[in-house]
């Protein structure tokens, strides 16, 4: 047969668990009521003046967004055309500008441009 009496040390943690959880739950019910007290208060306060600063970060955003992507969708049509040009080229003609963007790169890694132009 079993026994349904409950040992000193099971008594013990019992007790342990049930202060501690009634501890957390009124810290936390009392943490609740703060926050209800004072914080509505204070939002409804200044929620005008921080709702004007997020509208206005909001369309700055937007704007921001809308000419990148703008400047983005130019800089590829330039990039086609340029491209489209080589197209006309020969492969000869086409080596000539590369060698010499080749050499133009080499004049500014060296710094010659520069001192060539003071």
């Amino acid at each position: 047969m079993k026994s349904n009496q409950t040992t000193q040390s099971q008594k013990a943690a019992y007790f342990i668990m049930v202060n501690g959880l009634r501890d957390l739950r009124t810290k936390t019910l009392n943490a609740t009521l703060f926050r209800q007290d004072n914080g509505s208060g204070s939002v409804n306060k200044h929620s005008i003046p921080y709702l004007a600063i997020m509208i206005a970060g909001t369309v700055i955003s937007l704007i921001s967004i809308f000419v990148l992507l703008q400047q983005i969708y130019t800089i590829e049509l330039n990039k086609a055309e340029i491209l489209s040009l080589y197209a006309l080229l020969s492969f000869s003609e086409i080596q000539k500008v590369f060698y010499e963007c080749d050499d133009y790169m080499q004049m500014l890694e060296e710094g010659s441009v520069v001192r060539a132009i003071k």
